[in-house]
Parts: C-alpha cells; structure tokens; sequence
C-alpha cells in the first residue's frame, strides 16, 4: 500500500517530487540519522531515510517561500491539560513512550522511560523544552 507524505523544509528544493519508495519507519531513520541515534527497531534501522528531500546546502530565503492559510481545525479534546482533572496516571500509548524513549535516549539516556501522563509530562518539561524552538 501506498502512503503518500509531504515534506515541508527550507532545505528542500521548491516543487520537489520524490518517487522513491518509503514506509513509515523512514522518518524515525532520519531522525536518528540526524541526532545520532540508534533505531527503535530493525525495521526502521534498514527503512531508506529521507534525506532525499533536503537537498539543499542552505535555507530557501524566506521570501521565496508560498503564502499559506490555514484550514479550520476544530479544538483538539485531548489538548486539555490531562492533570487538571486527576486522570494524570492514564498509561501513554505506544507511539507516546516511543517519541519519549527518542528524547531519553539523546538527553536523559538513564532515565526511566514515561508511562504515564504524569510521567510523559514531566521528562518533555525537564527535556525537552526550546528542542523546536522558543
């Protein structure tokens, strides 16, 4: 099955298209690739990174870039703070731990990883604050 993607860099050359086949595990590869990092899995570890699509050596200038607009998104029900209402000790899903464990393993590698709301919520705050921006 297919699974078209869309890549949003300033190191990507306007109007790029990229033919060659990836899957999912390709954006953890790259991402490991570039924070030098082990994979999660075998699967990602041997996924084709995407790094296909940055093939610039410098940023586009910015004024180069297209005018955007964004679509209505209605309110997110999970963007509530999830301790407001005691219901802090919710288990993450899996994909949460996984994107946590990444974090852990660059910047806390012995720390424990998050399980809980709770627990999720404290290692970003300790961790992974200005990682993507201000």
């Amino acid at each position: 099955m297919r699974v078209p993607a869309i890549v949003v860099s300033a190191y990507t050359a306007r109007g790029r298209v990229i033919n060659e086949t990836m899957h999912h595990g390709s954006l953890v590869r790259t991402l490991c690739e570039r924070f030098r990092m082990t994979g999660l899995t075998a699967r990602d570890r041997h996924a084709p990174p995407m790094t296909n699509a940055f093939t610039l050596d410098a940023p586009r200038d910015p004024s180069t870039w297209p005018t955007t607009f964004p679509l209505y998104t209605p309110p997110n029900p999970e963007s509530i703070d999830p301790t407001a209402d005691g219901d802090d000790d919710r288990p993450l899903a899996p994909p949460g731990i996984g994107l946590l464990a990444l974090l852990l393993a660059k910047y806390a590698p012995n720390e424990p990883i998050p399980r809980t709301y709770r627990e999720a919520y404290a290692a970003v705050h300790r961790h992974g604050e200005g990682l993507f921006g201000p």
